[in-house]
């Protein structure tokens, strides 16, 4: 389920988007939240790693 998730802009307490931050190109990209609350970019050596264990 996707939801917006709102920050503070400034002292005005206006809430923003993350998705309107990187439109505005104040942020460049937006992660997924892993399930320990972590932001994780999926790279081709987490693939690697994931299909070692699994052998």
């Amino acid at each position: 389920m996707k939801k917006n998730i709102y920050i503070n802009r400034d002292k005005s307490n206006c809430p923003i988007t993350l998705e309107q931050l990187m439109h505005q190109g104040l942020i460049s990209e937006i992660g997924e939240i892993g399930e320990i609350g972590e932001i994780h970019d999926v790279t081709s050596n987490d693939i690697e790693k994931k299909k070692q264990l699994n052998n």
